[in-house]
């Protein structure tokens, strides 16, 4: 997908890439919560994922190319994470 948008692979992506895995298991956790109702966490992943991708979205319009790239990363992994999250919550685990 990087190379696709022409970013190159650098420390600032590869630390993106920890974050985003880091919100996605919170998302995760959200998701496997079976004390609440389905519906309740479908609506809180995605206003979670929804407020997430705004504030690190705004990166993305950064001129500097490792807050550009950072950004963009970031975007990429929790939209990634928070659709598994999604499609993980009608899974039974183990």
């Amino acid at each position: 997908i990087l190379y696709i948008l022409n970013i190159d692979l650098n420390v600032f992506s590869i630390f993106c890439f920890i974050i985003a895995s880091a919100i996605g298991m919170d998302y995760l956790i959200i998701a496997k919560n079976t004390n609440s109702k389905r519906f309740s966490r479908i609506l809180s992943i995605i206003l979670a994922l929804f407020t997430s991708l705004i504030s690190f979205g705004m990166l993305c319009f950064s001129s500097v190319y490792a807050v550009f790239s950072f950004g963009v990363c970031v975007c990429l992994g929790m939209f990634l994470m928070g659709f598994l999250a999604l499609f993980m919550i009608g899974k039974k685990c183990c």
